[in-house]
């Protein structure tokens, strides 16, 4: 068996991961819109950026420091959102941080406002085990992508007027490299959703929402064990996840054998 080492190493392929499947939701979105300018991706060693003009979100527009930069490429990359009038997340893992970088977020105007949870794991110390009642499936056809989509929207209570946007870019998501779309029923009712991300040896667990009115019956407990016996099936060396701190979520990953591994230190600017 083998044994999980922290160090800067595995953090940037962690956050690589996760860049990746980031560049593959905007890149449905430039498919759907037929406009290849709505995204952009900077990388540099330990540093990677996605850059979403089009969409104006944080949670696309995110700096993610995964070791020691050179202060100089993190100037570029502010000063490239800044161009757009755009604020990213800057999300610093614990071998990035310094005296130094806190000293230039600040004279750019960010502040360090939140720390992110970040669950890791060897897929091969996982048991995935998930509540009785619940059956998990994966997306498969024209037909899965719609219930998949409907769940979706009612899970994160998208509004009116988005919801047609989002539907279609998410007909777009199963194109994507590297994407796996879950959908949990009850007693045949789809209740819940959420998308496993295959990225080399990493397997990233995103994504996941319920329909409000059966929350607490376990579907994510369920979508998890499901994505963790997937990890293993594909010989995923590292199960990652992320969820808010003191969520439900993040008990989830907790009660699933997923712990706490580090947390990002979260910077933002009003």
């Amino acid at each position: 068996m083998g044994v999980l080492h922290l160090d800067t190493a595995l953090i940037s392929q962690l956050d690589a991961a996760q860049f990746a499947c980031t560049q593959g939701r905007l890149n449905a979105m430039c498919d759907a819109r037929g406009d290849r300018s709505l995204a952009r991706f900077l990388e540099w060693e330990h540093l990677r950026c996605t850059f979403s003009p089009g969409v104006p979100n944080q949670l696309f527009n995110v700096v993610r420091v995964s070791g020691p930069v050179r202060l100089p490429d993190i100037t570029g990359a502010l000063e490239a959102y800044q161009r757009h009038d755009l604020a990213p997340m800057i999300e610093v893992s614990p071998g990035a941080a310094s005296a130094e970088l806190a000293e230039l977020l600040s004279d750019h105007g960010f502040r360090h406002t939140d720390f992110h949870p970040i669950f890791v794991r060897l897929a091969s110390e996982l048991t995935p085990s998930g509540p009785s009642g619940i059956d998990v499936t994966r997306v498969d056809g024209n037909g899965d992508i719609e219930v998949f989509t409907e769940v979706y929207l009612r899970g994160w209570q998208v509004e009116d007027w988005l919801a047609p946007h989002l539907r279609s870019y998410i007909a777009h998501w199963p194109r994507q490299r590297g994407y796996e779309l879950y959908v949990a029923r009850e007693e045949q009712t789809p209740i819940a959703v959420a998308l496993l991300f295959v990225h080399g040896e990493v397997c990233y667990l995103a994504d996941a929402a319920t329909v409000p009115e059966h929350r607490n019956r376990g579907a994510q407990a369920s979508l998890i064990a499901a994505r963790l016996a997937r990890a293993q099936e594909l010989g995923a060396r590292v199960v990652l996840g992320q969820a808010a701190f003191g969520s439900s979520s993040q008990r989830n990953m907790e009660r699933s054998g997923l712990p706490v591994c580090y947390t990002r230190a979260v910077w933002k600017r009003e």
